[in-house]
């Protein structure tokens, strides 16, 4: 009987150690947030007419401008005139001389409806989906009214901007 006491009173020594000693208890709430915020990046791939002859015939190409966006991101991919513009039209210089070549942005395959940069009348506007990510084609023309130039490597730079 004696062990038995002794083992009761350890146990009770045991359990009166390991109770943490509470005075009191208050609770708070933590508010907490995240903000996501609209995002789009983008990049364009070239535009090569390759090897032209104007005055003779259309010569067409095309190019992607790929996004990234926030999803559901509501944006407008606007097209500027280019480096060489004259007059509003686009043109591609020789390096090495004075000529120009003129050509033109599409935003359809027909070559109907003109890729510029007012919004609201000659950009894409879109919104980003699920996720997020749109490829759009730019279709590029050289027309057959552009006059014969001399040999040379023509080139320009347009800016391709997303406002979102």
């Amino acid at each position: 009987m004696n062990s038995f006491k002794l083992y009761l009173g350890t146990f009770l020594s045991i359990a009166v150690v390991a109770s943490p000693a509470v005075a009191g208890s208050n609770s708070s709430t933590m508010v907490v947030s995240a903000t996501v915020v609209e995002n789009c990046t983008i990049a364009a791939t070239p535009l090569a007419f390759g090897n032209v002859s104007p005055g003779s015939i259309n010569f067409d190409s095309s190019a992607t401008v790929a996004l990234v966006c926030t999803p559901n991101a509501d944006f407008d991919v606007l097209i500027g005139n280019g480096s060489n513009s004259s007059l509003g039209q686009r043109r591609l210089a020789n390096l090495g001389s004075t000529e120009f070549i003129p050509y033109d942005l599409y935003m359809d395959a027909a070559h109907t409806q003109s890729w510029g940069n007012t919004v609201g009348t000659n950009t894409m506007a879109g919104v980003g989906g699920v996720s997020g990510i749109v490829n759009y084609t730019v279709y590029g023309r050289i027309p057959s009214t552009a006059s014969p130039v001399g040999a040379g490597s023509y080139s320009d730079t347009v800016t391709v901007t997303v406002n979102f």
